[in-house]
């Protein structure tokens, strides 16, 4: 029983770290939106954004690290849920950001950002699975890596493309942390 609890506690401690680093992530960006565009419009639409990705990462965390399934067969059901939530949400969210404001710059911010952040949804769970799957230091290299890649690409994109660079820095840190953790650990399993 004491051998449970502490799997369970282990596997608790690095979701819970993931998430606290996809926060710092979230925080990043929307600082560096608004310090682009220091308006309401933009603030309260990268908080719609970022909320509904949250919410698909955190789903899709607990999934992962949590159920019993074969770890291909996760890995497959999660990925698939999230290109099915990109897709719903492509389809709605004018609808959706308009349960949230009536203010037509906001929805129209939140569908315009939204295409851009979405593009690297169906990596979070390639993200998720590398950082469960290895052991405590190579988890937290690939957590702290993350954050400080997003911290130069957004310093550069930012200067480069200004509210663009922002936005399209988020599915280019998804794609260049998954390849970096592909390379630096092609010899451990995966599954």
């Amino acid at each position: 029983m004491d051998f449970l609890k502490k799997i369970i506690k282990n596997k608790s401690f690095f979701f819970i770290s993931f998430i606290i680093s996809e926060m710092i992530c979230f925080y990043i960006l929307r600082t560096n939106v608004i310090f682009y565009k220091n308006d309401h419009i933009y603030s309260f639409g990268i908080d719609i954004v970022q909320f509904l990705y949250f919410l698909a990462v955190f789903i899709c965390g607990l999934y992962l690290f949590f159920c019993g399934t074969s770890n291909r067969t996760k890995l497959i059901y999660s990925t698939l849920a999230l290109i099915l939530y990109s897709i719903f949400l492509h389809i709605f969210i004018r609808e959706i950001a308009g349960l949230f404001t009536g203010v037509n710059g906001v929805v129209n911010f939140v569908e315009y950002a939204f295409k851009i952040y979405f593009i690297g949804l169906p990596l979070v769970g390639f993200s998720i699975f590398s950082i469960k799957n290895q052991t405590t230091n190579v988890s937290y290299f690939l957590l702290f890596m993350k954050i400080f890649l997003l911290l130069i690409i957004v310093t550069v994109f930012s200067n480069l493309f200004e509210l663009k660079g922002v936005l399209y820095s988020w599915p280019l840190i998804e794609l260049i942390s998954l390849l970096v953790f592909t390379i630096k650990y092609k010899n451990r399993p995966l599954f």
